[in-house]
C-alpha cells in the first residue's frame, strides 16, 4: 500500500554514470540569465565510493529520463544524503504524517518524498527506487498541465512537481536516503524516503528543461 504526499561529467565514475517529491514548493524568482548548472560546480562532496543495488536504481530511474531529454546526468552526493537522512530519520522518529519539509529548513535544496507502507506478511528491500519510479510516474500529470518547459505549476497535488524536480535542467547533484518505523500494534512498517537536489527546481517562471 502506498500513501503519496503533495509534492557528471562523462569522466566521473562508472557507477555514477548510469543511464539511469516534493515537493520543492514553487515560489517566484526572476529567470536567471544563465544556466544555473554553471553555479554549482562544486563536486567535492559528490559520492567517491560505489553505491548500493538500491541507491543505483533510484539514480538509474531518474537519469533514464534525463538521458531521453538531453539532460546531463544526476550524480549522488555526500552532502545532501545526509541531509535527507537526517530528515527522514526525524519524520521516522516522530511518526509523521505531513512529511514535506519547510523550504526555509534546506535552503536551496529541492525536495522529493515518499512514504510507503509495508503489510506485515511484505518485504520492501528497494524504498528509493520505488520512490523514484513514483515521483517520475508524475510525467502522466505533468502532461496534463500541457506539457510546457516553463514551470507554471503553483500548487500541483497529483505528482507532477515530484517529476519536475526530478528533471530539472539546473539541478545536477541528489541524495536519498529513507528511514522507517514498525507500528507494534498492526506489524505495519512505515518507511519514509527523502531525495534532496541541488540546485533547487519548481521555481515559477524559470525553464525546467
Amino acid at each position: 500500500m502506498l500513501f503519496s504526499t503533495v509534492f557528471n561529467p562523462s569522466s566521473l565514475l562508472l557507477g555514477l554514470q548510469l543511464l539511469s517529491g516534493v515537493m520543492a514548493g514553487p515560489f517566484k524568482e526572476f529567470e536567471m540569465s544563465v544556466d544555473a548548472r554553471s553555479v554549482d560546480a562544486d563536486t567535492s562532496s559528490v559520492f567517491a565510493r560505489d553505491l548500493n543495488a538500491d541507491q543505483s536504481g533510484a539514480l538509474a530511474r531518474q537519469n533514464v529520463r534525463c538521458k531521453k531529454l538531453g539532460i546531463e546526468p544526476l550524480v549522488c552526493d555526500t552532502e545532501l544524503e545526509t541531509a535527507a537522512q537526517a530528515y527522514a530519520q526525524t519524520i521516522a522518529d516522530t511518526k509523521a504524517r505531513y512529511i514535506i519539509s519547510n523550504p526555509a529548513t534546506r535552503p536551496g535544496q529541492g525536495e522529493n518524498t515518499r512514504w510507503l507502507w509495508i503489510r506485515p506478511d511484505e518485504k520492501e528491500n528497494t524504498p528509493l527506487t520505488r520512490a523514484a519510479n513514483d515521483w517520475m510516474n508524475g510525467l502522466l500529470n505533468y502532461k496534463n498541465y500541457g506539457g510546457k518547459n516553463r514551470y507554471d505549476m503553483r500548487y500541483p497535488s497529483d505528482g507532477a512537481d515530484y517529476y519536475t524536480q526530478c528533471i530539472w535542467r539546473a539541478t545536477t547533484k541528489v541524495g536519498i536516503a529513507s528511514a522507517s518505523y514498525v507500528d507494534t500494534k498492526t506489524g505495519w512498517t512505515y518507511i519514509y524516503v527523502v531525495a534532496r537536489y541541488s540546485v533547487r527546481g519548481n521555481i515559477y517562471g524559470q525553464y525546467i528543461y
